[in-house]
C-alpha cells in the first residue's frame, strides 16, 4: 500500500508537514497530539483535536498557538508556509 493511499489520499507532503508538528509537540509537550494505534492514529490526525499542552510545562502561549494552527485540519487555517510558521514560533505576539 503506498503511502498516499495509507493517510487516506492527505499526501506525502502534508504526512511530512503533520509529522514535524508532531514532533515539537512531543518535544514541548512530553507526548504525541493524537494518540491510537495503526490507522486508528490516521483517523485521529484527521478528525481530532489535539490536547493542550500541560501549564505546568511553561510553553509559550505564542508557540501553543502556533503549534495548534499547524495541526489544523482545514488547509486554509493552517499557516501558508513553512517559513510564516516559523516565524511565529520565533515571535512573541
Amino acid at each position: 500500500m503506498t503511502r498516499r493511499r495509507t493517510l487516506g489520499g492527505i499526501g506525502v507532503v502534508l504526512a511530512l508537514y503533520v509529522a514535524y508538528c508532531v514532533v515539537l509537540y512531543r518535544a514541548l509537550g512530553g507526548r504525541v497530539p493524537f494518540e491510537g494505534r495503526g490507522s486508528s492514529t490516521i483517523e485521529a490526525i484527521l478528525g481530532a483535536e489535539p490536547a493542550p499542552l500541560d501549564p505546568s510545562l511553561n510553553v509559550p502561549p505564542h508557540v501553543e498557538r502556533a503549534i495548534r494552527r499547524a495541526l489544523e485540519k482545514r488547509p486554509a487555517a493552517r499557516w501558508p508556509s513553512a517559513a510564516a510558521f516559523a516565524e511565529a514560533l520565533q515571535r512573541e505576539p
